[in-house]
């Protein structure tokens, strides 16, 4: 069973703009690649989570940090961008670390990546050129040595150049909308429901995740957003009107994966011809809790086809 919030369900002259829980039955040939799937997110965005709970908590942009500290200009560049990478580094040592990480989705990773930067940072090392661009383009906070006064007109020397953690979220709640995290609650039948409880989080704007071999410091990012009907259809769903690009089409590992799509309403079809073949009861079965008797009959004869094809795009 599958816990979800189902569509359709307003009641006449009530409310419409809240969610209503439901449980979905998981056909068999679906269950072991749902679970995985689930799994895997649960633990990719965990992470998020984590940080989303504490800004919503606090009211911070940046919990992690007391508001007066002050904190390496060069570490925050994390925080702020996305990027796990600010140090300068070889190609192959950048990729050994995404490899490693996509690998397992662990934490643990990128807080090793952190400390080697830092300490590279410290013995002199070169930032990395987009690192380098975005702190010096940075504006709305004054960047301070050590010990708290303002950094004079002289050339910075990153390893000692600082910014106060206050001075820094005045600018993100002014100044940056596209990196304010997603923190409203929702609003469902039974009273509301906190943003960071739900499963499917995602790092906003994190451009570097897909350019130049680059990865997203989800432990450390500071603006989370939570996907939206519309965008898991369009990672899903083929369009030449968009123009973007699918998840087949990105992570796929042949031409013919990268040829795959799924249209969410044929799925919920599909899922639904699943059930009745196992003899469920169609207003059981049903994703959004309506019959489904006259699509049935006209679906049946290609139920097997399906099956073949959307089993493999799952």
């Amino acid at each position: 069973m599958l816990r979800h919030f189902a569509e359709k369900q307003r009641i006449v002259y009530e409310d419409g703009n809240v969610l209503f829980e439901a449980v979905q039955d998981v056909p068999l040939i679906f269950e072991e690649a749902l679970t995985s799937t689930l799994d895997q997110i649960v633990t990719a965005t965990d992470p998020l989570r984590v940080t989303l709970r504490q800004q919503v908590e606090l009211g911070r942009p940046l919990p992690q940090f007391k508001p007066d500290e002050l904190v390496l200009a060069a570490e925050l560049y994390t925080y702020l961008s996305g990027n796990a990478f600010f140090i300068a580094m070889p190609d192959d040592v950048r990729a050994k670390y995404v490899a490693a990480y996509q690998a397992e989705y662990s934490p643990a990773i990128l807080d090793e990546l952190n400390r080697e930067q830092i300490r590279a940072l410290r013995n002199g090392n070169a930032l990395d050129p987009a690192a380098y661009m975005f702190l010096r383009r940075f504006k709305g906070a004054p960047y301070r040595i050590e010990e708290g006064s303002v950094w004079d007109d002289r050339k910075k020397i990153w390893s000692e150049v600082y910014l106060r953690v206050d001075e820094v979220e005045a600018v993100l709640n002014s100044d940056l909308p596209t990196k304010r995290s997603d923190t409203a609650p929702i609003r469902t039948a039974d009273g509301e429901l906190s943003a960071w409880e739900l499963m499917f989080l995602m790092p906003k704007r994190a451009l570097a995740d897909g350019r130049d071999g680059g990865l997203c410091d989800v432990t450390r990012y500071c603006a989370i957003g939570r996907m939206d009907r519309q965008m898991v259809t369009t990672a899903l769903s083929k369009s030449d009107a968009n123009g973007k690009l699918t998840l087949f089409e990105i992570y796929g590992q042949s031409d013919e994966d990268r040829q795959l799509s799924i249209r969410p309403h044929s799925l919920r079809h599909l899922q639904n011809t699943e059930l009745f073949s196992g003899w469920a009861s169609p207003t059981r079965s049903s994703l959004n809790g309506s019959t489904a008797d006259g699509w049935l009959r006209a679906t049946t004869t290609t139920t097997a086809a399906w099956q073949r094809n959307w089993t493999r795009s799952i």
